[in-house]
């Protein structure tokens, strides 16, 4: 089969689109009333050869350190804390790390078109529904495994926790460099990093798309705040940067209108995260609050500025809300709140039928749960619920992070100020 790289523009969608789609009925993908058979879906066409061919053709190894510090970590499941963390990655844009984000992305197995249903779990993230083993390496799980000088090692696609695209920054680059293709030709490293992009979005999603769960629920927003971050996150972001497929226009129009706002309007205003505590609620931090804040502020400045202010402003109420509830938290427990995984709330927090404001009183120092120190992933909800309350406690606290974890090399991706830029 003959295999060409070429840049979409037919299939990004401009802002106007997304607007468009504001009055019109619900979609059946996302109400479910129309729900694909298990089997695979007519025409799916498997461009993962031709991505793991490029990848192949940068000369970085799979599961090498320059490979696993430009992208997801190979088991995208098995690692939150690494190098991708933020969309802008500009000071970073050196030839031999544009070349590693190309291989660490390309080497995954989720470029599929004609693919809209698809698989969540780690091992199968971005899998179509019935799909086997096709490829050299690929597992019957949905996982893909290279022999490498360290070994096997595993390999799948990013899921919907851990989505995020370093490809963003390549995408952005001003200076691209020209890359090898693996076809024997060259193109310019902008053009085949919004190639990969455009097939992972659209990976994205399929996963937002799909109702076929073992417990009969849509997927993600039945699961959590952390994978409703990440996916609002990768969909927001690639529809800023033509990105987002016109076939896929709908679905994340209706994500946003018809699932995520109305979902974080009404109480509690949050999802649970693990199981109550004496009766009280359970809301994450680490894998909660602390994504879903970034991604709402990220999503209003963009919907602003294609000119859905309804919207914008709709999100920009939600991440004041949060801030304050961060305010709250730091005041209960200073500094120390942003090191917790979770906080368990008064009962009466998960019975309001519209979120409040405030949750002064309705948590207690004791009822902050640490198993580990979360307070680099805090730093960029930290400063945009400083930026956004004017809370000078919480920019004592941001203040503090930087400093903490600022010059620690392991920690550092990590600090990532409210614009999505790394501190200095």
């Amino acid at each position: 089969m003959e295999y060409h790289l070429s840049a979409s523009v037919d299939r990004a969608a401009e802002p106007a689109d997304l607007l468009d789609l504001v009055d019109e009925p619900p979609s059946v993908e996302l109400t479910g009333e129309v729900m694909a058979q298990g089997d695979v879906e007519p025409g799916i066409v498997n461009l993962n050869p031709l991505a793991n061919a490029m990848a192949d053709a940068q000369g970085v190894p799979v599961g090498s350190w320059n490979w696993v510090l430009a992208g997801p970590a190979p088991f995208a499941g098995s690692a939150g804390e690494h190098a991708s963390y933020g969309w802008r990655h500009t000071h970073k844009l050196t030839p031999d790390y544009i070349r590693a984000v190309l291989a660490n992305y390309g080497h995954r197995r989720s470029y599929y078109s004609n693919a809209p249903y698809r698989q969540f779990g780690y091992e199968a993230a971005g899998r179509p529904h019935g799909w086997e083993p096709e490829s050299p390496g690929d597992q019957p799980d949905g996982s893909t495994v290279y022999l490498t000088s360290a070994g096997d090692t595993q390999v799948t696609g990013p899921d919907a926790e851990h989505f995020w695209l370093t490809l963003f920054a390549l995408i952005d680059d001003p200076n691209p460099i020209l890359v090898e293709t693996g076809l024997g030709n060259k193109l310019p490293s902008n053009m085949v990093a919004k190639w990969l992009a455009t097939l992972l979005v659209s990976s994205a999603v399929g996963m937002v798309r799909d109702h076929r769960t073992k417990d009969g629920n849509p997927y993600p927003w039945t699961y959590g705040d952390r994978a409703t971050g990440r996916l609002m996150h990768t969909i927001t972001e690639g529809f800023q940067r033509g990105c987002l497929r016109n076939s896929d226009v709908p679905t994340a129009a209706r994500y946003i209108a018809d699932v995520v706002l109305p979902f974080y309007e009404s109480g509690p205003g949050i999802h649970t995260f693990g199981a109550p505590r004496e009766g009280r609620f359970p809301m994450g931090l680490f894998n909660g609050l602390h994504w879903i804040v970034p991604a709402c502020y990220d999503a209003a400045q963009l919907l602003r500025k294609s000119g859905a202010t309804g919207w914008a402003g709709r999100f920009d109420a939600l991440v004041a809300r949060w801030s304050n509830w961060m305010h709250d938290m730091h005041q209960v427990l200073p500094h120390e709140c942003f090191r917790a995984d979770r906080v368990f709330l008064a009962p009466e927090f998960g019975q309001m039928e519209q979120p409040p404001e405030s949750i002064d009183g309705l948590i207690r120092p004791e009822d902050f749960k640490q198993t580990f120190d979360f307070a680099p992933w805090a730093f960029r909800a930290v400063d945009i619920a400083a930026k956004v309350s004017g809370s000078q406690g919480l920019q004592e606290a941001r203040d503090r992070i930087a400093t903490e974890y600022g010059g620690n090399a392991g920690k550092r991706q990590w600090m990532v100020d409210a614009a999505g830029e790394y501190i200095q």
